[in-house]
């Protein structure tokens, strides 16, 4: 299972977030995905493939397999210029929740 998907669940289910529909910019799936951004421009992370990819209006603009946790995923984003500040305050956000390993 990707660690990068565990970090996010586990910080998701410690805030009660309502699956399969958008809050904070997060859309989830337990045991599925979570999807990080809006309908138009988001970030994908599955549960079985590792790190994440970047959409946007429908194709994949880029990769990432080697992103274990919200840590060293957030220095990343913040490289890209084609990553929104809606995915940025979302996956800020993220980080700050407490979640033991």
């Amino acid at each position: 299972m990707n660690p990068l998907f565990n970090d996010i669940q586990m910080r998701l289910f410690y805030l009660n977030h309502s699956p399969y529909s958008w809050h904070w910019n997060v859309r989830f799936r337990p045991q599925e995905a979570v999807y990080i951004g809006s309908d138009t421009c988001y970030i994908t992370i599955t549960c079985n493939q590792s790190g994440f990819h970047l959409t946007r209006d429908g194709q994949r603009l880029f990769t990432e397999r080697y992103i274990r946790n919200l840590n060293e995923l957030l220095p990343v984003l913040k490289r890209r210029w084609d990553v929104t500040p809606a995915i940025i305050r979302a996956v800020e956000y993220l980080s700050r929740v407490p979640v033991s390993h």
